[in-house]
């Protein structure tokens, strides 16, 4: 099969191909339909080695949709021709964290899967299990959920990234109260779904962030009220006086009561944490472009006087099984529209150009068909 291979050379990925082994007895082949190109996959490559110890070359891409061929001898989730949304995120259901609900830190999540081999030399590659940048993706039961719909492939392949990171922060992580104040930081793929998602949750005043003016407009289409520049030097008192107040005994108490963060940069935490009122909910799911060196600024007077709470969001803490056909409900309601937010598709050669595309945030959500 043909696969994007990262040989650790900066932003750069080059298709080559593999030879995909027989699936195991937990294991499952999907034929992959859609892929997002995700700024995730661009920030690893920008700090190498990462994970730490893996292999280089390796198949890069954690999340994606496809149609099943073939199943190992023990597989029961699913069979040969279901469409399944894919995850590098697993819910195995049994682990310490999955009995406590948190699929997001579930005891099998593993970055080092199986190796498998270049074609043409035999040289070993490393899998992520799931290595979605590719014709096939070759990952385990835990890791895939059946679905039926009649969804583009392209919104589920949104869901199966950043938009599921949206949405479970603002069902999962914090949950979106009626008439709430909100702010979104960062308005690319998993914050607009942050919005459109406290948009259906019935926030009352919804704030779209961010430096460029392109996904301010994108923001306002999807529900958000009020739209500021990140790098105007009055944001936070603007903020502030657009969320309103609340009685409170100590300091500002001015603010959102919920900031999902979703920019990529670490400035942008502290944002996050300046524009919320005391008692409110601070999300953060971005990975940072420095995520090994960079630290969180945060007042510990806003931690331990005014009550502030911080919640980390790694996929929305989903549940593969539970939220995931929710979730696909939604979007074939209408009530969210992951399609809009998909600015361009391209076959699996395209990718070095449009994952520097997503780095460069020139679009919103880039779409990968591998098979194409």
């Amino acid at each position: 099969m043909r696969a994007a291979l990262w040989h650790g050379n900066g932003r750069h990925v080059e298709v080559d191909d593999v030879n995909l082994p027989a699936p195991g007895p937990h294991e499952v082949v999907v034929d992959t339909t859609a892929v997002v190109a995700c700024i995730t996959d661009v920030i690893a490559f920008d700090n190498p080695p990462f994970p730490p110890g893996a292999h280089i070359p390796q198949i890069p891409g954690h999340g994606g949709v496809g149609i099943v061929s073939a199943v190992g001898s023990d597989v029961s989730r699913v069979r040969v021709g279901d469409t399944v949304l894919a995850s590098a995120n697993p819910w195995c259901g049994v682990c310490y964290a999955c009995l406590r609900d948190r699929p997001d830190m579930c005891g099998e999540l593993t970055f080092l899967g199986p190796e498998i081999e270049l074609a043409r030399t035999g040289s070993t590659v490393a899998h992520s299990y799931l290595g979605s940048y590719a014709e096939q993706m070759l990952t385990r039961e835990i890791q895939v959920v059946p679905l039926t719909t009649g969804l583009s492939h392209q919104a589920l392949a949104v869901l199966a990234d950043g938009g599921a990171g949206g949405v479970g922060g603002a069902f999962n992580v914090a949950p979106v109260t009626a008439g709430a104040s909100v702010a979104v930081v960062g308005c690319g793929m998993t914050g607009l779904a942050y919005l459109q998602s406290a948009r259906v949750l019935g926030a009352e005043t919804i704030i779209a962030i961010d430096p460029l003016a392109h996904r301010r407009e994108i923001a306002e289409k999807f529900g958000a009220t009020h739209t500021f520049d990140a790098n105007d030097p009055d944001l936070v008192e603007k903020v502030k006086e657009v969320a309103g107040s609340y009685p409170a005994l100590f300091g500002d108490k001015r603010g959102v009561e919920f900031a999902f963060e979703a920019s990529g940069e670490a400035t942008a935490m502290g944002t996050a944490m300046a524009i919320t009122r005391p008692t409110g909910h601070v999300v953060l799911a971005s990975v940072t472009k420095d995520f090994l060196t960079a630290t969180l600024p945060i007042s510990a007077f806003d931690a331990a006087m005014n009550g502030k709470q911080i919640h980390g969001c790694q996929w929305g803490q989903t549940n593969l099984l539970r939220d995931i056909p929710v979730w696909t409900g939604l979007l074939e309601r209408g009530e969210l529209d992951f399609d809009s937010m998909v600015s361009t598709t391209v076959g699996l050669d395209a990718i070095d150009g449009v994952l520097n595309q997503v780095a460069d945030c020139e679009v919103v959500a880039a779409v990968v068909e591998p098979r194409r």
